[in-house]
């Protein structure tokens, strides 16, 4: 597929729109994938997507081929996202917010006990996907990282590339 989207970056520079459709189809499951990861909400992963593949291609031009396509598209991604305002979730998840949490299942039945109602979600986050809520706990550097190496299986020299970082 390498040749390929070569083939469709430099048609796409050219004007082709459906070379422009063909990229963007290239990358979107991907982009709204790592959105959905880093965002929490689906509403925020959609607008964020929607925002990154405007990116990607009114930057198509810029693309050097100095790294594959889909690396060079997912540092836009990575880029927004880290510049991206935080969900309501990812201000309220914090790792002592977790620990308070998981202490009061410890402890007893959450049912029965006095919280608010940002803790009564968290919990409820909590129970329906601990790594999930993990991952927000996380800042969003380490986050990014644990996502492009664990979720999306890159290898190190792939996310550090992506993440502009060493290795």
């Amino acid at each position: 597929m390498a040749l390929a989207v070569e083939t469709l970056v430099d048609q796409a520079k050219a004007g082709d729109d459906a070379a422009f459709g063909a990229l963007v189809d290239f990358i979107k499951d991907d982009v709204y994938r790592l959105s959905m990861r880093m965002l929490a909400v689906r509403a925020d992963a959609e607008d964020a997507t929607q925002e990154i593949l405007l990116k990607v291609v009114r930057g198509v031009d810029g693309f050097r081929g100095d790294a594959s396509f889909r690396t060079w598209a997912w540092r836009i991604a990575v880029n927004h996202l880290l510049r991206a305002k935080k969900s309501a979730r990812e201000e309220v998840c914090t790792f002592e917010a977790l620990d308070q949490v998981l202490a009061m299942g410890v402890d007893g039945d959450m049912a029965t006990q006095e919280i608010s109602p940002e803790l009564r979600a968290l919990a409820n986050e909590v129970r329906l996907s601990c790594t999930h809520a993990m991952m927000l706990a996380m800042d969003r550097e380490h986050r990014l990282a644990f996502i492009l190496g664990v979720v999306f299986d890159l290898s190190g020299e792939a996310a550090a590339e992506i993440l502009e970082i060493s290795t």
